[in-house]
């Protein structure tokens, strides 16, 4: 028995021996290996990448749950890309212990090393919001505090993005790149509510950069730089709201722009430098514009909107030949000569054609193969939205010329039958039934155009909601 145990417990001994030095090996090992990878990473040339950044961004908020203000779905969704992307780009932060690997220019080998930062700063920012929402309802300092750290953590990981697309990023994702940054640094600076000209500053940068690039970038994608657009607007009109109820003059948009560059990290490139590269890459993009001439556009609430479904193209045609004929100025006063007649056929072959055209696009949309959240099923969605517009507005249109031309007959015959004349044969004079119905026709549809205008949201459905509201 003696020997026995004087066996086991010498290969207990052993085995622990060896697993030190294994662990020492490993430890000795990481770093060499992580300079190995950076120095054969140095030696090849930088390759580079066009990122286009709030696409990917929108379609993976869209897909996991911030549609529905689920930032703790969200959250953990991002945490589990991180560490499915550490995993297969063997990106991971040592085996035993943590080693911290910070993510070069010559680092990026894949487009996937971007993705890292992406979600590594929409991981804060979704937390940072989350805490936030929970302390609406109630309110812990704590957690308050827990929440700003968070969301400057993620303008710190936008502004690695920037740093690390300097060198491997083509210009456009560079400018969407900064824009992100601006727009994380703006929303970190209203949550300290300390420096309201610096979050004014990185707010107005943001909502500059994005108006911009919607001008020079493909159609189909100058949706979703809109609606970045519009979700900075009330972000900038409470900061300005602060600084007035302070008693500060609110500086000129020009001032907040060429202040922006010192209002981040140190290096940061200014307003002017951004120019110049929107500038060149709106000349490189006049072949592709010219080259995109021949497509039709539907422009509504003052977006454009790119149509490629060519059955839907040739319903949009028609329906802008009808509503032209349908604006046209018909007969007399008062009395029908068949000219309102005409127009008002007008206009509701125009509303068919809409409604035609739209049900190409819903076609289109469920026959394509594309799921809710992509960027292609988004824009399509928007689409239908526009032309639904389109048919209210010309359905208002119509009611409208119904209820004039219905007081102008009423209106005739009062005046024929104050003159004790009587109503000849060939002409219709309306009743008052007749006028209060096409009234409340009119109002009906313009009710449900701002309706419309209020779900829509952003400043093109606040006016469209206040010029229906006031019609109606």
């Amino acid at each position: 028995p003696l020997s026995r145990v004087g066996a086991l417990a010498s290969l207990v001994e052993h085995a622990a021996a060896s697993r030190a030095a294994a662990m020492a090996d490993d430890a000795t090992s990481e770093p060499m290996e992580v300079e190995a990878e950076a120095l054969a990473a140095t030696a090849a040339p930088l390759p580079t990448y066009s990122l286009p950044l709030m696409r990917f961004v929108k379609t993976e908020q869209a897909q996991n749950g911030i549609k529905h203000g689920e930032y703790t779905r969200y959250r953990v969704h991002c945490s589990n890309k991180l560490k499915a992307l550490s995993k297969a780009l063997k990106f991971q932060h040592g085996r035993t212990k943590f080693l911290k690997r910070r993510i070069e220019p010559a680092t990026v080998t894949d487009e996937r090393f971007l993705h890292l930062l992406v979600f590594n700063a929409e991981r804060a920012w979704a937390y940072a919001t989350e805490m936030k929402r929970e302390n609406e309802q109630e309110m812990k300092l704590r957690r308050r505090d827990h929440s700003v750290r968070r969301m400057r953590k993620a303008a710190t990981w936008a502004a690695e993005l920037v740093r690390v697309g300097k060198d491997v990023l083509d210009e456009r994702s560079q400018l969407e790149a900064d824009a992100y940054e601006s727009l994380l640094l703006g929303s970190s600076a209203m949550e300290r509510e300390r420096d309201w000209v610096a979050a004014l500053s990185n707010l107005e940068r943001a909502r500059t950069l994005f108006a911009e690039l919607a001008k020079v970038v493909p159609l189909e994608e100058q949706g979703v730089l809109l609606q970045s657009v519009e979700e900075v607007e009330p972000s900038i009109r409470y900061c300005t709201y602060q600084m007035e109820r302070a008693g500060a003059a609110t500086p000129p948009v020009a001032k907040l722009l060429a202040a922006s560059a010192s209002a981040g990290r140190p290096g940061r490139r200014s307003f002017e430098e951004l120019s110049a590269m929107l500038a060149k890459l709106s000349a490189g993009g006049g072949a592709a514009a010219a080259a995109a001439g021949d497509a039709v556009q539907l422009e509504w609430a003052g977006r454009k909107f790119t149509v490629k479904n060519a059955r839907a193209r040739a319903c949009l045609a028609n329906a802008a030949a009808l509503l032209e004929a349908g604006q046209r100025v018909g007969g007399g006063e008062g009395v029908d000569d068949g000219g309102v007649e005409a127009r008002l056929s007008a206009y509701a072959r125009a509303v068919n054609a809409f409604n035609e055209a739209r049900s190409h696009v819903r076609n289109a949309m469920q026959g394509g193969g594309l799921s809710e959240g992509e960027p292609a099923y988004e824009e399509m969605a928007l689409l239908d939205t526009a032309l639904q517009g389109c048919v209210l507005q010309a359905s208002v249109a119509r009611q409208a010329l119904l209820a004039d031309d219905a007081e102008g007959r009423f209106a005739a015959g009062l005046e024929r039958t104050a003159l004790g004349k009587r109503a000849q044969e060939k002409e219709k004079y309306a009743r008052a039934d007749e006028v209060v119905r096409c009234l409340d026709a009119l109002g009906r549809v313009l009710g449900e155009l701002a309706e419309m205008g209020a779900q829509l949201g952003g400043r093109a459905g606040e006016g469209l909601h206040d010029a229906a509201a006031a019609a109606a």
